[in-house]
Formats: C-alpha cells, sequence, structure tokens
C-alpha cells in the first residue's frame, strides 16, 4: 500500500511538476530533489519488504497442502474451540507471527527516519554525499534500507538486509567475555563491573574506534561523553598512555560509584589519568531532568526522575583548563545533537577527533552531520556499525589534512 502510494505519487509529480532550480516542487508537497538517494533507497527497501511479506503470506497459506491430516486436525479442532474463544494455530505459523515482532526503541526511530526522510530527503542526501569511502557509503545504504524495513516488518528486515556484523559472530564476543566474578567481568588484565554488552561494545568490538582513519592516540587529551561506568574511559586511558589525559562525564551519581571504583581497581601507571566530571553534554547550562533506567540508556528528558547538572563541551573546558582537546566521544541516548550544539566553539578551536552516536533518534544522522560541518567544512566523515541490530552505528569524523 505505502509503496503504491509512492509509485503513484511519483508518476504524477513527474506528469505535473514544475521544475526549477534542479529541485521538483509539487502543490501542496515538499519541495524534493530532482534525483535523491534517500528516496531511491526508500523506494528499494519498500519494494523489497513488500515482496517479503507476501511470500510470507502465501507460504502460510500453502502450508496446510505439504500436511493435509494435520491441517484438517487444525481446522476441526478450531470449530471446537470457537465456542471457548480459542484458536490454533501451527507452531509454523506462530514462528512466522514471531519472526515478524519488533521493539519499540527500533520501531520509532524507523518509523520517524522514514516520516523524516520522506519529508525532507535533502537533509539526508547531503548526509551521504559527505562520506568519504565506498564502505561508509554502502553502511548508509544499509541504515536507509534496514529501517524502512523494519518500519513495515519487523525484525524480518534484518534477515532482508543483514546488519555487518552477524548475530552468530556476535555472540562468540559474548562467549569470550565469560562468566561474571563477584567484582565484575575480566577484560585481558582489567576486572569491570557493567553490564557485558556494554563491555563488549566499547573494550571488544572498540566501536569507538575506526581503525587506521580516526582513533586515539598516545599523548591524548579525550573526552568521554556519556561515560557510563567507566569501560570507554579505561579503554581511552589504555590508548592515550600516561602523556595524555580522560575527561569522563557521567551525570548519574549513582553510576558514578561504579564509575569510580572501576576507575579506582584498574588504572594503573602505564594509563592516562581519568577526571570523573558529574555533568550532562548539552546545549546550554543549568540543571536538567535526567531519566535514570537499569542500564546504559539513560537520558535526559523532561520526564525524567532525578535532576542532574548540565553543562555545555564549551564551559567544561574553560573549567577545566584545557588548552587543546584530541579526542570527543558522544554517546549519550539522542542527546547529541545538543551536546554538539554546546561544543561548536571547542570544535572550531580544536577540531578534535569525533566519535558520534547517530542511531537514538530518527534524525539524528543528518542534523549531526550538518553541525559538525558547520563548525569545520575541512571535516572527513565516515560511518562504522559494529552490532547485528540497529543500535550502534557510529559516525567518525577528522580534520582533512590531520593524520
Amino acid at each position: 500500500m505505502i509503496s503504491e502510494l509512492l509509485s503513484r505519487g511519483a508518476e504524477q509529480m513527474s506528469r505535473v511538476s514544475v521544475r526549477q532550480q534542479g529541485v521538483v516542487k509539487m502543490p501542496g508537497t515538499p519541495t524534493y530533489p530532482k534525483e535523491s538517494h534517500t528516496l531511491a533507497l526508500i523506494y528499494e527497501a519498500l519494494v523489497a519488504s513488500e515482496d517479503m511479506a507476501a511470500r510470507c503470506h502465501t507460504d502460510q497459506l500453502t502450508a496446510g497442502f505439504a500436511e493435509p491430516r494435520l491441517h484438517h486436525l487444525t481446522k476441526a479442532l478450531n470449530r471446537l474451540a470457537a465456542v471457548a474463544g480459542v484458536h490454533v494455530a501451527r507452531t509454523s505459523y506462530m514462528d512466522a507471527v514471531e519472526s515478524f515482532r519488533y521493539d519499540l526503541f527500533s520501531k520509532w526511530t524507523s518509523v520517524g527516519m522514514v516520516r523524516s526522510a520522506l519529508q525532507d530527503p535533502a537533509a539526508f542526501d547531503p548526509a551521504y554525499a559527505s562520506l568519504q569511502d565506498d564502505a561508509s557509503r554502502a553502511l548508509f545504504d544499509w541504515f536507509v534500507h534496514v529501517r524502512v524495513a523494519y518500519a513495515t516488518i519487523g525484525e524480518q528486515a534484518l534477515t532482508l538486509y543483514p546488519a555487518p556484523i552477524g548475530r552468530e559472530d556476535y555472540a562468540k564476543v559474548i562467549l569470550s567475555l565469560g562468566k561474571r566474578t563477584p567484582e565484575g567481568y575480566r577484560v585481558g588484565r582489567w576486572i569491570i563491573d557493567s553490564d557485558p554488552v556494554a563491555i563488549i561494545d566499547s573494550m571488544l568490538r572498540e566501536q569507538y574506534c575506526l581503525p587506521g582513519i580516526v582513533e586515539p592516540q598516545h599523548g591524548d587529551v579525550v573526552l568521554d561523553i556519556g561515560a557510563y561506568k567507566g569501560e570507554t574511559a579505561l579503554w581511552f586511558a589504555d590508548r592515550a598512555g600516561p602523556e595524555g589525559c580522560v575527561l569522563a562525564l557521567e551525570p548519574d551519581l549513582q553510576t558514578g560509584v561504579v564509575l569510580r571504583r572501576n576507575i579506582e581497581r584498574n588504572l594503573s601507571a602505564t594509563m592516562a589519568p581519568i577526571r570523573v566530571l558529574p555533568y550532562a553534554a548539552g546545549a546550554h547550562e543549568g540543571p536538567a531532568r535526567f531519566i535514570v533506567t537499569a542500564d546504559s540508556s539513560s537520558t535526559l528528558g523532561i520526564e525524567g526522575d532525578i535532576t542532574v547538572a548540565m553543562t555545555t563541551v564549551d564551559a567544561m573546558i574553560v573549567e577545566q583548563h584545557l588548552s587543546r582537546v584530541d579526542f570527543i566521544k558522544m554517546d549519550i541516548e539522542g542527546g547529541e545533537v545538543d551536546a554538539l550544539r554546546g561544543a561548536e566553539e571547542t570544535l572550531k578551536k580544536f577540531t578534535p577527533r569525533l566519535a558520534i552516536s547517530v542511531y537514538h533518534r530518527p534524525h539524528d544522522l543528518p542534523d549531526i552531520v550538518k553541525l559538525i560541518l558547520r563548525a569545520c567544512p575541512d571535516y572527513r566523515l565516515y560511518l562504522s556499525h559494529k552490532s547485528p541490530g540497529l543500535a550502534e552505528t557510529v559516525l567518525f569524523a577528522k580534520r582533512g589534512d590531520s593524520s
């Protein structure tokens, strides 16, 4: 239905549109580029999703023909069960229904991205055009394809458009972590008290590193914005070495207790010192409401159950007397856009290497690209994704003339 409407709209657009200055305009509709890479991806994913849904439907309609006795038995049982308001279904049918399930976060961000991209493809296309290599551009295509599919067919989207890392490969990494001890998980020479997924993504999969392109270096001053329980802060401190420095921002005071304990237990003389700062990063300074969850998804929000201190990156640089910043990582559950607004002067002055999460909000990717390039047009941008699901897409940036 959706693809039919879009196709019909495209045909009407080609017949009655007025072409001016490289755009297509219809009365009462948004303005579209003549050729939009993002819109082409949306059409492709809608057609593929429709085909998959149709195949699954047909398979279920004909499943009973392969086992006629079971089919007739099921029909007889349902005639009897209807009196009690019960319906009997084949296991294969229930498996098919389960395969189209979805989680609320992925559904929201997927539907929102589709709506945003249809309404304003001119915002998404520059993000694609700014990417520096084929791997990043292919990942952009997957990023759009899989979200369009997820908006329509749920988890089957990951069958249609598999993530760059498969579930089996990710499961092997989980097994390599081993069992939790009373103090936490052992990761090399460290013992980390944290969630296994946070440890795997940050320390084992190294999702905030794009090897050979954008990675922390010896002697770096690093801002770890969204430090959680210290997984990334310790990883950065190890990479930066004693000549460097890591500033770890974590606004939740209870999480901060675990963060400090992990640092005290694991920090060594061969690592950079870590300063823990009890702040959320945002677009302005002052108190802010914070939603505390049982895992790393805690976030700023007016519905929050506690109040935390919020600062800007620009103000924090002054407060901490930093003469340079070399690397900034942001993974703050949807607060990245506001935090970048509060970091504009820092980006202009120091042009640090960046690792910014771009999957939390439907319009994050184009908004974050725009903010980074506004602060420094010389930034070169890359995309990476190291999880088997829709989460954990990271945008990397470095100044064009930097090594």
